[in-house]
């Protein structure tokens, strides 16, 4: 049972942080599925919860002659795939190339990249309509607005979020409907995902729940906050090391829906240096490489880049820069931004691969980006460029524990890594760091990791054969 603490919490994070866009969509989407999943009492929607399943099935009558459910394999298992982002489908790949057995797909999103497929894969595409009646879907709209005001005031919680929290109370629900039909089809024996917090997908872990599916979430990123990743959505989590299921623990997950697996979209072999024919000075046999990952913050976007700029313009001239963007980004959002041109070089990421930017970077400057991660299990050095110190991030708990050094001063940062290239006890320092560090935050990649998903779902299906 969710208590109004957790949703009062939950509420005041997203208005402290001011989350935005569509990660304010993927948490009111958790929002209302955690709210469906446990029955959340005593809560004013019943008629509601009538109203809008009957709109749903007009909507797909009355304006599509027939709705093409998904058909997955009867007791097989079912993985999604989220987005076209190149670590998502990497992750559903190396699964699914370990997997002995028959299994679906299902992605959320029409793929232009198809990932490779056999006799024994049955490929889903999201197939649900999104467009109705205008008429018809303002009405029921305005009766959601309606029912969640009261539902706030019946528990004192701030008015501030009802457009959104109920337009995806009227999506999601919609959502669970569609997939209650779509098992009618075929019920898998487990579903594994990348993250239960995306919409659709927390749907879909809501009517697995509701007829006996069990549920496996893995981690796609940094463990940034709280209300992100817990309470969990689905049944069980497998997180990447000891690091991980101590975050998870302290967040109130119960021990026994956490395992530690590792993670199948890092790596801990880095390729060889690469050189960018675009960056006039890779020619140059000295030139060192500063990596910029950056992340998708509108508040800390400009001063971040000037932070980089700046450490550049304190290092000697054989240093250049590149900016390494999100790929919710453009190269445009930070063009206006540069104030060294000449040495500073914004990667188009439909045209450099994470891995490229990767293998090119003597030493990598994240401010909260999961990119400080691969960086370290392939011993490459890390800093935190902290322009923000009171926005959350899980890099901040990496400067806590020693693994990377964190930067409020371009002085003290442009000093530190001109000596990881000059000081040679400091570098072999750094190196002991990087060893402890993929002990302690990622025990398996790639393939081990999946290996160790598979072993531990196969322990999971024993036990609850031995309960039936």
């Amino acid at each position: 049972m969710v208590s109004r603490k957790s949703v009062e919490d939950f509420l005041t994070s997203i208005e402290k942080y001011e989350i935005r866009g569509t990660s304010a969509d993927a948490l009111v989407g958790t929002f209302v599925s955690i709210l469906y999943v446990n029955r959340f009492e005593p809560i004013s929607i019943p008629t509601l919860i009538k109203e809008i399943g009957s709109f749903w099935k007009q909507r797909l009558m009355v304006f599509f002659k027939k709705v093409n459910y998904p058909t997955f394999f009867e007791n097989a298992p079912l993985l999604t795939v989220m987005s076209d982002r190149p670590h998502i489908h990497k992750m559903s790949a190396i699964i699914g190339g370990n997997l002995n057995t028959s299994f679906s797909r299902f992605f959320c999103y029409s793929p232009e990249i198809k990932l490779g497929t056999n006799d024994h894969v049955r490929v889903n595409y999201l197939s649900i309509p999104t467009k109705g009646n205008s008429t018809n879907e303002g009405r029921v709209f305005r009766q959601v607005v309606r029912e969640f005001k009261q539902f706030l005031r019946l528990h004192n919680l701030s008015p501030l979020r009802v457009f959104p929290f109920s337009y995806h109370l009227q999506r999601q629900l919609g959502w669970v409907d569609f997939f209650e039909h779509t098992f009618q089809n075929g019920k898998p024996s487990f579903i594994l995902t990348e993250y239960d917090r995306f919409n659709e997908i927390t749907a879909l872990i809501s009517a697995a729940k509701s007829v006996g599916i069990p549920t496996i979430t893995q981690v796609h990123g940094l463990l940034n906050v709280r209300y992100a990743y817990a309470p969990l959505v689905a049944d069980h989590v497998f997180c990447w090391g000891e690091g991980q299921r101590e975050t998870f623990r302290s967040w109130g997950v119960h021990p026994d829906q956490i395992t530690v697996t590792g993670a199948v979209q890092l790596s801990n072999k880095r390729s060889s240096k690469i050189h960018l024919d675009f960056v006039p000075a890779f020619h140059e046999r000295n030139t060192k490489v500063l990596v910029l990952a950056t992340n998708p913050t509108e508040q800390i976007r400009e001063n971040l880049i000037s932070f980089f700029c700046d450490v550049l313009r304190l290092l000697p001239e054989n240093w250049v820069g590149l900016v390494r963007l999100h790929p919710s980004e453009s190269p445009k959002d930070y063009q206006p931004y540069v104030s060294l041109p000449e040495r500073v070089f914004i990667l188009n990421p439909d045209k450099v691969s994470y891995e490229e930017s990767l293998a090119s970077a003597d030493a990598v400057a994240v401010f909260n980006s999961a990119f400080a991660i691969d960086a370290l299990l392939v011993g490459i050095p890390t800093v935190q460029m902290n322009v923000s110190p009171d926005f959350p991030g899980a890099v901040d708990e990496l400067v806590d524990k020693g693994f990377i050094q964190g930067f409020k001063s371009t002085s003290d940062c442009a000093h530190y890594l001109q000596r990881l290239v000059s000081d040679k006890e400091l570098m072999e320092r750094v190196n002991d760091i990087h060893q402890s560090f993929q002990s302690f935050y990622c025990i398996a990649c790639e393939h081990e990791a999946a290996q160790n998903m598979i072993a531990k779902i196969k322990q999971l299906e024993k036990n609850k054969l031995e309960i039936n």
